[in-house]
């Protein structure tokens, strides 16, 4: 074999040597990166997120928000309006009672000498089945069932919420009670 192709081999060599490093450096490239788009996908997602069964839409008093309304005529000097107000809450605790879930959007919301009022509200809220367990007392166990055997009503004041709501409806989930209130002109802070 002659010097030349002796060099011809060695370039030939180098060559296939620098283009498997660099499919194999893009390959890497390519293997990071999917691990760093999923780890940050894990990462970014939401905590708790699942685990109590799909989280019901915020309530809505409208469809949309107007931007044009004006405050009312007899507000004061020193009260705050606001036209529209949401507020969500993971859980809520009184002393003898639990809320989970709780989302709730006011319109027409107004400081003054009788508090913090809306004029109009929106309550959703999830009474746990362990709270209404605890207050059934003698060993209850409430819990949500595939079948229906019987039907059973339960008048319960739940605790946490403003007077002045009025129950619209409830259905049973997996984790409790999920209960929807409507209310005019309610006191939300005395």
């Amino acid at each position: 074999m002659t010097i030349s192709g002796l060099l011809g081999q060695t370039v030939l060599m180098e060559r296939t040597r620098v283009k498997d490093w660099l499919i194999g450096a893009i390959g890497m490239l390519l293997v990071l990166g999917l691990v760093v788009g999923i780890l940050w996908w894990v990462v970014s997602d939401p905590a708790g997120r699942g685990e109590s069964g799909p989280v019901p839409p915020s309530p809505t008093v409208g469809a949309e928000r107007p931007h044009d309304v004006e405050p009312p005529a007899t507000l004061g000097k020193d009260e705050v309006w606001l036209a529209d107000l949401e507020l969500d809450a993971g859980t809520v605790m009184t002393e003898s009672s639990t809320l989970r879930d709780v989302r709730s959007v006011g319109q027409g919301v107004s400081t003054g000498p009788d508090g913090l009022v809306a004029a109009q509200l929106v309550v959703d809220a999830t009474v746990p089945f362990a709270v209404v367990a605890d207050e059934l007392g003698n060993g209850t166990v409430v819990s949500d069932a595939d079948v229906v055997r019987k039907l059973v009503t339960i008048e319960h004041d739940i605790e946490g919420l403003p007077e002045g709501l009025v129950l619209q409806s409830v259905t049973v989930q997996s984790d409790g009670f999920r209960a929807n209130f409507v209310g005019e002109n309610v006191k939300i802070v005395p």
